[in-house]
């Protein structure tokens, strides 16, 4: 089954032609009916397309392209979550594992795209070594090794540590959207660790898992932004409204001989007058046009 980026190229590309003979296969009857969203207008089939490409198509009359395309069309008319960059696996690991898990768990992500970093990051020389060669052995039995040897081979990374505090640190270095950690105590990292989309933490998860089954979701930060912001949350489709009401004339002028002094300072001679006027008219202070309030007698 195609990955969403693919089913979108494959309509951009022109091969996806709506209007196909009954007889002709189409790659989309194979898509689960439940991840492909429908919609006719006045007889005539629309392009199937899941998630933020079916609402670019909505919203702009087009076929669009890969959900970061989609979602750059769409920034400033609706609210999206976050532009993402291809999947990023990591896999923290000592020698508790062997390099079968680790070489499966690293390629199952890498097969998602030709530019998915995929990183083995453990204390463990054989483990480096024998997770190494593992990939080598599956790249010739997994069907969709064309993409995940490009992935391994141009961004697969595997990185030996002393300890596994310096694994934290390289791990929070990466912050990669995902994190596998199968090591004797997953919970140092839990406790440790800062930047990272998710953690599956021991060796019966795994970020498939994540993907498919359990969640909590699969919409997480990449390219680094997990130093700075988490996954997608309801929080994300809130809008916050604030007010503000300063509820008498002390307060008022109080507050104003603060901004009068600030705006002043940095230049702002029309915000300094904002506060100016109402310290004049709530504070009685004489306070000459495009000058600084003074401080008023209890400060």
């Amino acid at each position: 089954r195609k990955n969403v980026t693919q089913m979108a190229q494959y309509f951009v590309s022109g091969k996806g032609d709506n209007h196909t003979d009954q007889n002709q296969q189409n790659p989309r009857d194979h898509v689960d009916p439940c991840e492909r969203p429908r919609r006719r207008d006045q007889g005539a089939h629309m392009a199937h397309a899941g998630g933020q490409q079916e609402v670019a198509n909505e919203r702009n009359g087009d076929r669009g392209g890969d959900d970061r395309t989609a979602k750059r069309q769409l920034y400033g008319r609706v609210g999206i979550d976050l532009v993402a960059g291809p999947t990023e696996t990591m896999i923290i690991a000592d020698d508790t594992v062997d390099g079968e898990i680790c070489a499966t768990d690293l390629l199952g992500q890498a097969e998602h795209g030709p530019t998915s970093p995929a990183v083995l990051l453990t204390n463990s020389e054989k483990l480096a070594h024998d997770t190494v060669a593992e990939v080598e052995r599956l790249l010739h039995i997994l069907p969709t090794a064309d993409i995940a040897r490009r992935a391994w081979e141009n961004y697969g990374e595997v990185i030996v540590c002393d300890n596994e505090r310096e694994m934290v640190v390289e791990a929070d270095r990466i912050a990669s959207e995902h994190v596998q950690v199968m090591t004797k105590n997953p919970d140092y990292f839990l406790e440790n660790m800062t930047n990272y989309g998710a953690l599956f933490l021991g060796t019966r998860t795994n970020v498939s898992y994540g993907d498919k089954v359990i969640g909590t979701n699969h919409t997480l930060p990449t390219m680094k932004a997990a130093r700075y912001t988490g996954g997608l949350w309801v929080g994300k489709f809130i809008k916050t409204c604030t007010y503000q009401r300063v509820l008498t004339d002390e307060a008022s002028a109080e507050i104003g001989r603060y901004c009068s002094r600030l705006s002043m300072l940095e230049g702002f001679v029309g915000h300094a007058e904002q506060a100016n006027v109402r310290v004049r008219r709530y504070g009685g202070d004489n306070v000459p046009y495009g000058a600084a309030a003074g401080r008023s007698h209890r400060a």
